[in-house]
């Protein structure tokens, strides 16, 4: 039997990121894939992915702070800066990052190695 995970940047956007994790579960998916989830509180993220016993099968890292930019990784001269927002995206993923607030969309890659 075929296993699908809920891709929440095309499904249930008609609500806020949070209710989309619940909606996913409601709807019998056993894992997610988040695109950007980088507007609300890694802390809220996880403890919905955990409420729900859900697993996450695919997180973007956030996208560059140029507009047009949607990943650094293929980007030459852009390796550091890559780096930067991957360990972002892996503390949200696994839970490592102590978060007062969102990590903006386009915040740059100086202030995200801060943690500010």
């Amino acid at each position: 039997m075929p296993k699908f995970a809920a891709n929440l940047g095309y499904l249930f956007t008609d609500r806020a990121l949070l209710e989309r994790i619940d909606a996913a579960a409601a709807f019998g998916f056993k894992a997610i894939e988040l695109q950007f989830p980088y507007d609300v509180p890694a802390s809220r993220v996880k403890a919905a992915i955990e409420r729900n016993k859900l697993t996450v099968l695919g997180i973007n890292t956030p996208p560059g702070e140029r507009d047009g930019e949607f990943g650094l990784a293929a980007v030459p001269g852009r390796e550091k800066d890559w780096e930067v927002l991957f360990t972002a995206c892996a503390r949200l993923h696994h839970g490592h990052r102590r978060q007062r607030g969102a990590l903006p969309r386009r915040q740059s890659a100086a202030r995200a190695a801060s943690g500010g």
